[in-house]
């Protein structure tokens, strides 16, 4: 047995017994399979930080550093940050990230460029059809982050590897600084896959620009920065639909003229309800807008019936919303496996207690026997002396 499993025996106070060891082990089971239901569904961030090009002439970026700085805390409830800075090879990176991940069941990964990039006139004719960004504000097939040493790896490219860790949602934030090195900007860029991403994973795949047009971006107001300051004051979690006018709004105010962009396909509403970064689905305020629906049912002049309706039904999603009932919900998807394991533990030290009465009943029971014996012998003891005295009288006689 390992000297974790003797350490959690000796924790219980479980001792070597064939009885109390099976129920041991069938709590280390059912715990590992509580383990296992917990992380099922991972939440993984990939974080590239490009500050220094020294192969280059692109100046140093000062502010990514910073934006490392909070990107850490922004994703400190994920299962697996990873932080690479200064990036000499993206695809290498996204690709050990994605088979170490071959496996896992992702529920949400976000992909985080932090650095220069370039738009490119020399993607061959193959790629532009292959780019299939139908939504975006720019043409992102045309788009390539700049490695640290100069290279360039295609935003087309980058997307395509990061689904083979088929996540249930991938968001991406990129914080690009457009490059004006025109050297850097004739490059070839060589693009690995000519297909089209798939209609299925664009609905799930959410690109947040920290720039329109790879046009010139602050590095001391930087995207991150100011999408910090909003996690924020929003209580660490953000609509992801409302993040660019959020964002939009507070440079407006300090005078910075840069524009964010979201790019989405929205089908069905399928990013309503997402909160960023957090794993929430639904915000958890005080007022969850049941007040605003209310007050459109009055305003678009329901019936009386109607309005009955609309009500119960907000009163019903509050219900739904509310801590209490996500946590019976979770207890009851967990099958009751937390308390099976509090059921096994209490079971466990009963019959260690039981043990440590028979054990006791038994020492007791020694030691009436050794005291019977003890009596034994002095009545044999006696009975020997008086026949010998009888004897003795006897022989006198």
């Amino acid at each position: 047995m390992s000297t974790k499993n003797l350490q959690t025996k000796k924790k219980f106070g479980i001792k070597g017994n064939s009885r109390s060891n099976s129920i041991f082990k069938k709590g280390l089971i059912i715990q590992s399979e509580l383990n296992r239901v917990k992380n099922a569904l991972l939440k993984v961030a990939l974080i590239i930080l490009n500050e220094n090009y020294p192969l280059t002439q692109h100046p140093d970026l000062d502010g990514v550093k910073a934006d490392g700085d909070l990107l850490a805390k922004m994703f400190q409830g994920y299962d697996e940050v990873e932080i690479i800075p200064n990036a000499s090879n993206i695809e290498d990176i996204v690709r050990k990230l994605c088979a170490h991940h071959k496996n896992s069941h992702v529920e949400r990964l976000h992909f985080h460029y932090s650095g220069y990039a370039v738009g490119s006139s020399d993607f061959d004719s193959d790629c532009h059809k292959a780019s299939y960004m139908n939504s975006h504000s720019w043409d992102a097939s045309s788009v390539a982050l700049v490695e640290c040493e100069g290279g360039l790896y295609s935003f087309h490219d980058i997307q395509h590897e990061l689904l083979h860790c088929n996540p249930a949602k991938l968001t991406m934030t990129l914080d690009c600084c457009g490059s004006k090195n025109k050297s850097i900007g004739r490059k070839h860029v060589v693009v690995r896959n000519k297909e089209q991403v798939k209609k299925a994973d664009l609905q799930n795949i959410a690109v947040l620009h920290g720039t329109t047009d790879l046009r010139a971006a602050s590095d001391t107001h930087s995207f991150t920065q100011e999408l910090y300051k909003i996690f924020m004051k929003e209580n660490r979690e953000i609509p992801i639909l409302e993040i660019v006018s959020k964002v939009n709004q507070s440079w407006h105010e300090q005078s910075v003229k840069q524009t964010s962009s979201l790019d989405i396909v929205d089908i069905s509403n399928n990013w309503n309800f997402y909160m960023w970064p957090t794993s929430s689905t639904f915000k958890h305020k005080n007022d969850n807008g049941s007040g605003k629906m209310m007050a459109d049912a009055k305003e678009t002049g329901l019936s009386k019936d109607m309005s009955k309706h609309v009500e119960d039904l907000v009163k019903s999603m509050e219900v739904m919303e509310s801590p209490k009932h996500k946590e019976n919900k979770t207890k009851e998807e967990n099958g009751g496996i937390e308390q099976a394991i509090d059921d096994l533990l209490k079971r466990m030290k009963k019959l260690e207690r039981e043990k440590q009465d028979d054990m006791k009943t038994i020492k007791e029971s020694k030691a009436i026997l050794e005291k019977l014996e003890t009596d034994l012998s002095e009545t044999s003891n006696e009975i020997r002396k008086r026949k010998k005295a009888r004897k003795t009288v006897n022989i006198e006689t």
